[in-house]
Order: C-alpha cells, then sequence, then structure tokens
C-alpha cells in the first residue's frame, strides 16, 4: 500500500521560520540529554570572547540559517527537488574543501562523491507508473 500522505502541503499553511524554530529546539532538547552541558561546564568556561563569537556564528549561519532556508525552498520547490538538491550538499562539501582549504581528495573521496552523483541521478529519473506497466498497485508495493 503507498503513503499517500503529502507531508509539504501540511507545510505551506505554517511561516518557514516557525518550523525552523520549533525544529531546531527540538534537536537542541535531544542534544542536551545526549550531551549534557553541565558535563562539560568546566571546558565552557574556559572559553575566551573570540571562541563564543564563532560558536554564535556557526550555530547560525551553518545551522539555523540553512535549515531555515531548506524549509523556505519548499514554496517554490518540489519536495523531490529539494531532495536532490540536498543529496548533493556533502559534494559540494567536498569540492569547496578541496579547493579552499586544500584538503587531499583520494580514493575513497572519489567513491563517495561517484555515488553521490549516481543517487542524484536515481532520484531525479522519472519513477515508472505501474498502470502502465501491467502491474496493479497491489503488486507493486
Amino acid at each position: 500500500m503507498y503513503n499517500t500522505y503529502d507531508y509539504s502541503s501540511r507545510l505551506k499553511g505554517l511561516k518557514s521560520s516557525v518550523v525552523s524554530g520549533w525544529g531546531i529546539l527540538d534537536a537542541g532538547a535531544l542534544l542536551f540529554f545526549i550531551q549534557p552541558s553541565w558535563k562539560s561546564y568546566e571546558k565552557m568556561l574556559e572559553w575566551d570572547s573570540f571562541l563564543l563569537i564563532l560558536v554564535v556564528l556557526l550555530t547560525l549561519f551553518w545551522a539555523c540559517v540553512p535549515f531555515f532556508l531548506f524549509v523556505e525552498s519548499l514554496k517554490f520547490l518540489s519536495p523531490t527537488e529539494v531532495s536532490i538538491l540536498s543529496s548533493v550538499e556533502p559534494l559540494i562539501a567536498a569540492i569547496v574543501s578541496v579547493t579552499w582549504l586544500l584538503e587531499p581528495f583520494g580514493l575513497y573521496q572519489i567513491i563517495g562523491s561517484f555515488l553521490i552523483i549516481v543517487t542524484a541521478v536515481l532520484f531525479s529519473m522519472p519513477k515508472k507508473d505501474p498502470a502502465s506497466s501491467g502491474m496493479s498497485p497491489e503488486k507493486a508495493g
């Protein structure tokens, strides 16, 4: 049986900032119990102002803003297009790390890049309609 529930239709009625805020709050609450801050409180006391500013910037610009933009993009793109674009993100991160940070690009990175590209291509291919192949939807699922 197919799962026909469309989650993107529920997101359309909500603001992206609300969805992003609750998602990040939920993730933070879960991580609070996985890695309790009171266990590493002594190390946090050693932070200087520069390190604190870096943590805030990383939290905002490498966690909150991308998640907000991801949810906001669902207004303009289909969920399939968004998932394809997000699956290519590790490949883009690898390219940036090789070109900007001068990290070595070895055999494992080449294999991983190849697998990411293959996955993105497979996701972008149109799905076969079970009715056109002579198969009933019950047998296809």
